[in-house]
């Protein structure tokens, strides 16, 4: 007969400082923690714990729909669903009480092979998980207080062109039978989610040289559906436009259908990952060939070399922010004020120049 499992542990002190120590029996160590974890949360409550087999799969999914569906931005929310596919793999058939931190650490060491991003996000997402349990009286505590997260690969940098490959790029897509997107993208900075969403004939007005985004197509989870707001409050924009942009597209007679620019075979949506993976794979595969000399770019890249073209050409944060839509300044911030070598040297003043030093002296007389 096997013989029974024992945990014994310290529950307090005596008036004269001696351990207080209690003992829990179970068939297993697994349900000698379950008996501890519900005599904590009794002392803690007040009330008698019935036996809570809640398991992990089940609160997690639950949080999802909860905490998320409908309160966060749809590519947010599938964010998050990514990370909760990861958890359940793992996690999936635990009693959520059960979970240890050493449960947490393993788990974590096993995903260090995937980017540091996505291990940030399994880390914050797996601790509202625990947070959120505490809160319904799941759990007593946080099993990931002291965890030590894994780095991770490095998130490979959005590369843009410089501004030589931009001009190339720029005339190879006036081109090409695919070039389009890619042209306005590079002219224009905007998503492929909201490349995909123009109706040019409501959206583009040439005489004011102004592209105004009124909507964007998302397809996260395959099918794709049109949405009147963006990424963020301040994704629904205003875009001035060049002359390069008008001079080439105002005689085109695609840019005065009223009808999205883009569309599939069936004239149905289309969605921003079949232009991706379709229209533009055809557009870079073809640029690779004619210019191997140029390196090939994610849409995203177009969309970050508009943005750094304008940033290396003066335009400030403040602006950049309201022409990318991002959501806050700390986002422009963090993608384009990161100044290589080159500018800083051309930004440092060696020597005050001499009408400056005339000012100054002015001033302090």
């Amino acid at each position: 007969m096997a013989s029974k499992k024992r945990i014994r542990i310290t529950v307090g002190k005596t008036s004269d400082g001696k351990p207080i120590m209690k003992n829990f029996y179970g068939k297993s160590i697994k349900e000698c923690n379950e008996k501890i974890d519900a005599y904590k949360l009794e002392l803690a409550t007040g009330q008698k714990q019935e036996w809570d087999e809640t398991i992990f799969k089940s609160w997690a999914d639950q949080w999802l729909n909860i905490y998320k569906e409908k309160v966060v931005s749809s590519p947010t929310y599938y964010g998050y669903k990514l990370c909760i596919d990861h958890l359940n793999d793992y996690f999936g058939d635990y009693n959520i009480r059960m979970i240890r931190a050493i449960d947490v650490q393993q788990f974590f060491k096993l995903k260090a092979d995937l980017s540091q991003s996505m291990v940030d996000k399994l880390r914050i997402t797996l601790n509202a998980i625990f947070e959120t349990a505490i809160e319904n009286d799941f759990i007593i505590k946080n099993p990931m207080a002291n965890i030590k997260q894994p780095k991770g690969k490095p998130t490979a940098p959005k590369r843009p062109y410089t501004v030589a490959e931009y001009d190339i790029v720029v005339e190879y897509a006036k081109t090409h039978p695919e070039g389009l997107g890619a042209f306005i993208i590079l002219k224009t900075g905007i998503r492929k989610g909201e490349l995909v969403g123009l109706n040019p004939a409501k959206d583009i007005d040439f005489h004011k040289k102004l592209l105004t985004l009124h909507r964007v197509i998302t397809d996260d989870t395959g099918t794709p559906k049109m949405k009147t707001t963006g990424k963020s409050e301040k994704a629904m924009r205003a875009i001035p436009l060049d002359d390069v942009f008008c001079d080439f597209l105002k005689d085109d007679i695609r840019m005065y259908r009223d009808d999205y620019l883009f569309k599939t075979r069936r004239d149905k949506i289309m969605g921003p990952r079949v232009w991706a993976n379709y229209h533009y794979k055809k557009f870079k595969e073809d640029l690779k060939i004619a210019h191997p000399e140029i390196p090939v770019l994610a849409p995203h890249e177009l969309r970050h070399t508009y943005g750094t073209v304008l940033y290396k050409s003066g335009t400030d944060v403040f602006t950049l922010q309201k022409l990318l839509g991002h959501a806050s300044i700390e986002t422009t911030t963090k993608i384009y004020v990161h100044d290589d070598v080159d500018d800083l040297i051309k930004n440092i003043r060696w020597q005050i120049d001499p009408a400056d030093k005339k000012d100054a002296e002015k001033v302090a007389t």
